[in-house]
């Protein structure tokens, strides 16, 4: 009998890889407007948002290429626990202050949306699973691997972008009314 588990470990180990790289990229690439939110939509303190934008930054390229490059459960652990207490320093910042941004990103002037706390609930379940999977990783051929990434590529763009994709979806079913 065939078990996909080995597949479905490298896939998920490249989605949230992925997914880290494209949040430190991001990030990297609008730093200044990182660092602004931190202190505007998190009220974090202008001096202690100068000291860890940088290492936030730092440890999500660590991050991002431990997963992908060395399949660390250490990284994936590390990872799942900074996401899930981030999205719930979100959440509440959500709940209590209603309009909150995030360049999560890289995003500009959008507003956290319902969409976006769906994906970080969708992408803390992926954590877990991909860490109760993750001793099966690497066992597969070189091809079935790049597959992997290539379908967690696709996936990541999607999962990036879905707040973007779900409210365009419902304003071009709201015009077709």
């Amino acid at each position: 009998m065939i078990s996909y588990a080995p597949f479905l470990a490298e896939l998920l180990r490249f989605y949230l890889g992925f997914i880290l790289l494209a949040a430190a990229w991001g990030k990297s690439r609008t730093y200044t407007y990182f660092l602004s939110q931190l202190t505007e939509s998190f009220l974090i303190p202008p001096a202690v948002s100068r000291a860890i934008a940088p290492c936030i930054l730092l440890l999500e390229w660590v991050l991002a290429l431990g997963i992908l490059l060395l399949n660390s459960r250490w990284a994936i652990a590390v990872a799942a626990v900074l996401f899930t207490l981030f999205s719930l320093v979100l959440l509440q910042r959500y709940v209590s202050a209603g309009a909150v941004k995030c360049s999560c990103f890289g995003e500009t002037d959008r507003p956290v949306t319902d969409y976006d706390l769906m994906r970080n609930g969708w992408l803390i379940a992926v954590f877990l699973g991909c860490f109760w999977l993750n001793d099966t990783a690497f066992r597969i051929a070189t091809p079935l691997q790049l597959l992997a990434a290539g379908l967690a590529v696709l996936v990541a763009l999607i999962t990036v972008n879905f707040s973007d994709i779900m409210l365009q979806l419902f304003d071009t079913a709201e015009a077709g009314r």
